[in-house]
Protein backbone atom coordinates (compact mmCIF):
# COMPACT_ATOMS: atom_id res chain seq x y z
CA UNK A 1 0.00 0.00 0.00
CA UNK A 2 1.53 3.54 -1.24
CA UNK A 3 2.19 5.85 1.76
CA UNK A 4 -0.42 8.60 1.11
CA UNK A 5 0.95 11.02 3.81
CA UNK A 6 -2.97 12.58 3.77
CA UNK A 7 -3.35 15.14 7.03
CA UNK A 8 -6.25 16.69 8.45
CA UNK A 9 -6.49 19.63 10.62
CA UNK A 10 -9.22 21.43 11.97
CA UNK A 11 -8.46 24.83 12.52
CA UNK A 12 -11.24 26.53 14.02
CA UNK A 13 -9.87 28.77 17.24
CA UNK A 14 -10.93 31.68 15.81
CA UNK A 15 -14.50 30.57 16.11
CA UNK A 16 -13.96 29.98 19.83
CA UNK A 17 -17.14 31.42 22.03
CA UNK A 18 -15.36 34.55 23.99
CA UNK A 19 -17.47 36.29 26.52
CA UNK A 20 -16.18 39.74 28.14
CA UNK A 21 -16.82 42.10 30.56
CA UNK A 22 -19.16 43.96 29.11
CA UNK A 23 -22.38 44.85 28.17
CA UNK A 24 -21.69 44.53 24.40
CA UNK A 25 -19.73 41.08 24.83
CA UNK A 26 -23.29 39.19 25.75
CA UNK A 27 -23.08 39.84 29.64
CA UNK A 28 -26.04 40.89 32.39
CA UNK A 29 -27.57 44.02 30.92
CA UNK A 30 -29.36 45.78 33.61
CA UNK A 31 -32.09 48.11 31.94
CA UNK A 32 -32.95 51.44 33.40
CA UNK A 33 -37.14 50.69 33.13
CA UNK A 34 -37.88 47.38 34.83
CA UNK A 35 -34.44 46.95 36.92
CA UNK A 36 -34.25 43.37 35.92
CA UNK A 37 -31.52 41.77 34.06
CA UNK A 38 -31.50 40.67 30.46
CA UNK A 39 -28.95 37.85 29.61
CA UNK A 40 -28.35 37.78 25.92
CA UNK A 41 -25.14 35.54 25.59
CA UNK A 42 -27.34 32.73 25.57
CA UNK A 43 -28.77 33.38 21.92
CA UNK A 44 -24.95 34.61 21.18
CA UNK A 45 -23.45 31.47 22.06
CA UNK A 46 -26.08 29.36 19.98
CA UNK A 47 -25.27 31.37 16.84
CA UNK A 48 -22.07 30.21 17.75
CA UNK A 49 -22.33 27.00 17.79
CA UNK A 50 -24.47 26.52 15.19
CA UNK A 51 -21.73 28.74 13.30
CA UNK A 52 -18.60 26.00 14.11
CA UNK A 53 -20.74 23.06 13.71
CA UNK A 54 -21.27 24.40 10.11
CA UNK A 55 -17.53 24.88 9.53
CA UNK A 56 -16.82 21.12 10.72
CA UNK A 57 -19.35 19.71 8.77
CA UNK A 58 -18.48 21.99 5.85
CA UNK A 59 -14.54 20.83 5.72
CA UNK A 60 -15.40 17.11 6.35
CA UNK A 61 -17.09 17.46 3.62
CA UNK A 62 -14.30 18.80 1.38
CA UNK A 63 -12.13 16.06 3.44
CA UNK A 64 -14.30 13.38 2.15
CA UNK A 65 -13.70 14.52 -1.48
CA UNK A 66 -9.88 14.15 -0.53
CA UNK A 67 -10.29 10.67 1.28
CA UNK A 68 -11.99 9.32 -1.74
CA UNK A 69 -9.69 10.71 -4.79
CA UNK A 70 -6.44 10.34 -2.37
CA UNK A 71 -5.14 7.37 -4.73
CA UNK A 72 -3.81 10.29 -7.18
CA UNK A 73 -1.17 11.42 -5.07
CA UNK A 74 -0.08 8.05 -4.72
CA UNK A 75 3.47 8.08 -6.03
CA UNK A 76 2.64 4.53 -7.72
CA UNK A 77 -0.32 5.67 -9.03
CA UNK A 78 -0.28 5.98 -13.03
CA UNK A 79 -4.06 5.66 -13.92
CA UNK A 80 -5.15 9.08 -15.73
CA UNK A 81 -8.84 10.26 -14.10
CA UNK A 82 -9.48 11.92 -11.10
CA UNK A 83 -12.72 13.45 -10.49
CA UNK A 84 -12.99 15.55 -13.12
CA UNK A 85 -13.38 13.05 -15.59
CA UNK A 86 -16.26 11.45 -13.41
CA UNK A 87 -20.14 11.38 -15.08
CA UNK A 88 -22.56 13.70 -14.12
CA UNK A 89 -24.28 11.73 -11.04
CA UNK A 90 -20.39 11.46 -9.24
CA UNK A 91 -20.00 15.04 -10.06
CA UNK A 92 -23.19 15.84 -8.50
CA UNK A 93 -22.10 14.77 -5.26
CA UNK A 94 -19.49 17.20 -4.61
CA UNK A 95 -20.29 19.85 -7.14
CA UNK A 96 -23.15 22.21 -7.28
CA UNK A 97 -24.98 22.01 -10.22
CA UNK A 98 -24.25 25.30 -12.92
CA UNK A 99 -20.35 23.64 -11.66
CA UNK A 100 -21.13 20.72 -12.76
CA UNK A 101 -22.41 21.99 -16.13
CA UNK A 102 -19.61 23.87 -16.67
CA UNK A 103 -17.09 20.79 -15.93
CA UNK A 104 -19.35 18.50 -18.50
CA UNK A 105 -19.38 21.69 -20.97
CA UNK A 106 -15.73 21.64 -21.29
CA UNK A 107 -15.19 17.84 -22.16
CA UNK A 108 -17.14 18.92 -25.41
CA UNK A 109 -14.66 20.41 -27.52
CA UNK A 110 -13.32 16.78 -29.08
CA UNK A 111 -10.20 14.92 -28.57
CA UNK A 112 -6.87 16.71 -26.33
CA UNK A 113 -7.30 18.85 -23.89
CA UNK A 114 -9.81 21.56 -23.42
CA UNK A 115 -9.58 24.40 -21.38
CA UNK A 116 -8.46 22.41 -17.72
CA UNK A 117 -5.62 21.23 -18.73
CA UNK A 118 -4.52 20.06 -14.73
CA UNK A 119 -6.24 18.84 -11.37
CA UNK A 120 -7.57 21.82 -9.37
CA UNK A 121 -7.78 19.49 -6.36
CA UNK A 122 -3.80 19.03 -6.39
CA UNK A 123 -2.90 22.60 -8.74
CA UNK A 124 -1.54 19.83 -10.27
CA UNK A 125 -1.03 17.96 -13.55
CA UNK A 126 1.04 15.46 -11.44
CA UNK A 127 -0.12 15.21 -7.62
CA UNK A 128 2.70 12.40 -6.91
CA UNK A 129 3.91 12.70 -3.60
CA UNK A 130 1.49 15.80 -2.20
CA UNK A 131 0.41 15.80 1.31
CA UNK A 132 -3.33 17.98 2.31
CA UNK A 133 -4.00 20.03 5.17
CA UNK A 134 -7.94 20.29 5.08
CA UNK A 135 -9.39 23.45 7.19
CA UNK A 136 -12.02 25.10 8.42
CA UNK A 137 -12.23 28.61 8.55
CA UNK A 138 -14.77 30.99 10.37
CA UNK A 139 -17.03 31.05 7.25
CA UNK A 140 -18.40 27.79 7.02
CA UNK A 141 -19.11 29.02 3.18
CA UNK A 142 -15.44 28.46 2.72
CA UNK A 143 -12.75 25.79 3.22
CA UNK A 144 -8.66 26.02 3.50
CA UNK A 145 -7.08 23.32 1.92
CA UNK A 146 -3.23 23.15 1.90
CA UNK A 147 -1.15 21.23 -0.57
CA UNK A 148 2.58 20.54 -0.08
CA UNK A 149 4.83 19.22 -2.75
CA UNK A 150 8.33 18.65 -1.09
CA UNK A 151 9.62 22.15 0.48
CA UNK A 152 6.29 24.15 -2.09
CA UNK A 153 3.28 24.98 -0.05
CA UNK A 154 -0.12 26.17 -2.56
CA UNK A 155 -2.96 27.30 -0.79
CA UNK A 156 -6.63 26.35 -2.21
CA UNK A 157 -9.40 27.97 -1.41
CA UNK A 158 -13.23 26.24 -1.61
CA UNK A 159 -16.41 27.92 -2.16
CA UNK A 160 -19.49 25.89 -0.37
CA UNK A 161 -22.81 26.54 -1.08
CA UNK A 162 -25.64 24.94 0.67
CA UNK A 163 -28.13 22.67 -1.55
CA UNK A 164 -31.42 20.31 -0.77
CA UNK A 165 -28.80 17.60 -0.49
CA UNK A 166 -26.14 19.03 1.53
CA UNK A 167 -22.93 20.59 1.33
CA UNK A 168 -21.39 21.52 -2.62
CA UNK A 169 -18.38 22.89 -4.14
CA UNK A 170 -19.58 25.85 -6.17
CA UNK A 171 -15.76 26.69 -7.19
CA UNK A 172 -11.83 26.38 -6.17
CA UNK A 173 -10.05 29.47 -6.26
CA UNK A 174 -5.96 29.49 -5.48
CA UNK A 175 -4.56 33.14 -5.72
CA UNK A 176 -4.18 32.69 -8.92
CA UNK A 177 -7.35 31.53 -10.47
CA UNK A 178 -10.51 30.78 -10.07
CA UNK A 179 -12.07 26.63 -11.38
CA UNK A 180 -15.32 28.58 -12.35
CA UNK A 181 -13.57 31.06 -14.61
CA UNK A 182 -11.45 28.68 -16.64
CA UNK A 183 -14.23 26.60 -17.39
CA UNK A 184 -16.43 29.69 -18.51
CA UNK A 185 -13.94 30.67 -21.28
CA UNK A 186 -14.11 30.08 -24.72
CA UNK A 187 -12.60 26.95 -25.77
CA UNK A 188 -10.16 28.20 -28.07
CA UNK A 189 -9.05 30.51 -24.98
CA UNK A 190 -5.32 30.25 -24.18
CA UNK A 191 -4.46 27.50 -21.27
CA UNK A 192 -3.72 28.08 -17.84
CA UNK A 193 -0.69 28.03 -16.51
CA UNK A 194 -0.27 25.61 -14.22
CA UNK A 195 2.14 23.14 -11.87
CA UNK A 196 3.05 19.47 -14.19
CA UNK A 197 5.77 17.76 -11.75
CA UNK A 198 5.17 17.97 -7.84
CA UNK A 199 3.32 21.55 -8.04
CA UNK A 200 6.16 23.18 -9.85
CA UNK A 201 5.40 25.14 -13.09
CA UNK A 202 6.82 22.97 -16.49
Amino acid sequence: MPNLRLRFVLVASCLVLSVGSTSAAGQTVQTADSGKPKHRHASLEETMKRRLEDSKSARAFVEKLYVEYAWEAAVESKTDGGVFNEDRPVLARYFDKPLVALILKDRTCGEGICNLDFDPLWDSQDPSGATVDVRATPDSRRVKVVLRYGNDEETLNYKMTTTTNGWRISDIQSDKWSLVSILSRPIDAPPTTTKSVGGKSP
